[in-house]
């Protein structure tokens, strides 16, 4: 039986294919076929809606300038909920009109309420240093790409549940164990770890006992970072870091010139631009599955995910660095869907 979507997947599918998901990767995560994903951004283009087309049914409850209002006040504040935008149609036009109505009314004009994606803040300046970086990105050949060691920290918590956005379930069914995400009271227990991977494949993997400073941290690269780099056979390694404090320190400076190390220009604000974020989010995949109970399960659960990374994985990784660079150019400096 061929699977019917619902318009806000269908809305769905619009926004990924317009943040510039090719439409193969869209039809495998909605479970459809490559043409279906197609006709739904055909028609949207085309029509401007992603529901039934419709023909001469019964008329629309509100007018076409109340929906113009309507429109109105959420393009001056998309963020506000459907009772707020009622209460001011009520107290800028006089009309009462209750928020399922609107609702109604918003989803035939094609727009859906979604939860806002959570992205660091850009100033000018941030918009400026991210464009002058895509431009040198794509101006770099694959050999300088491929000759990046790209490194992070992260948290990983005990009953993480992983990227869960919804749960496919009957009404009546919520409070069964495989539909819940589990939360602990004041926490189950977390680490973190700092970690660095390049075309080759994964370096070294350190976990942090205690609060990092800038010390620490050039006692982790020390002892790990141009070991790393012999263990991948990267003889003329440039090493990626973001510009938290503890990386840009006077301390972290001296150990770069000690080593003679070289540094990947970076611009502030731009988790989008890195590879090892995507890394990350498999292996806190990896480690949801394994449903680690302690923080010694959790730092086994780690380890375990971090050495099934394949070099491909790694590969296809890297070689989006140029990609993510020419999205970020054709943003012209603002966020890209990474």
């Amino acid at each position: 039986m061929v699977k019917q979507l619902k318009d806000v997947q269908r809305a769905q599918i619009s926004a990924l294919i317009e943040e510039g998901f090719h439409p193969a990767e869209v039809a495998e995560k909605f479970g459809v076929h490559r043409t279906s994903v197609d006709r739904t951004v055909e028609k949207y283009k085309k029509f401007g809606i992603f529901g039934h087309k419709g023909g001469n049914g019964r008329p629309k409850k509100l007018s076409l300038s109340t929906i113009k209002q309507i429109k109105r006040e959420i393009k001056i504040k998309p963020k506000n909920s459907l009772r707020k935008i009622a209460k001011t149609i009520e107290q800028k036009h006089g009309k009462k009109i209750s928020h399922v109505s609107i609702k109604k009314a918003l989803n035939s004009e094609g727009l859906y309420a979604f939860s806002p994606i959570r992205k660091p803040l850009l100033r000018e300046n941030h918009i400026r240093a991210r464009l002058e970086f895509a431009s040198e990105v794509i101006a770099m050949s694959d050999k300088k790409i491929q000759s990046i060691l790209f490194s992070d920290e992260s948290k990983f918590e005990i009953l993480n549940p992983g990227r869960v956005g919804s749960v496919w379930r009957k009404p009546g069914t919520g409070l069964k164990n495989e539909h819940l995400v589990p939360t602990v009271k004041f926490g189950g227990g977390s680490v973190m770890v700092w970690g660095c991977f390049s075309y080759q494949g994964v370096g070294r993997l350190v976990f942090i006992e205690e609060i990092m400073n800038a010390d620490k941290y050039v006692n982790i690269l020390s002892n790990n970072l141009i070991q790393s780099a012999e263990d991948l056979g990267m003889a003329d390694m440039i090493f990626q870091q973001d510009n938290d404090p503890k990386h840009t320190s006077r301390v972290a400076k001296e150990y770069f010139t000690r080593e003679n190390i070289k540094l990947l220009s970076w611009p502030s604000q731009s988790p989008d631009m890195n590879p090892i974020e995507n890394l990350w989010a498999i292996i806190k995949d990896k480690v949801a599955d394994l449903q680690p109970k302690s923080k010694l399960e959790l730092k086994e659960a780690i380890e375990r995910a971090w050495s099934e990374i394949t070099p491909e994985t790694c590969q296809n990784l890297v070689l989006s660095f140029r990609k993510r660079a020419s999205m970020l150019k054709n943003a012209e400096g603002h966020h890209i869907p990474y």
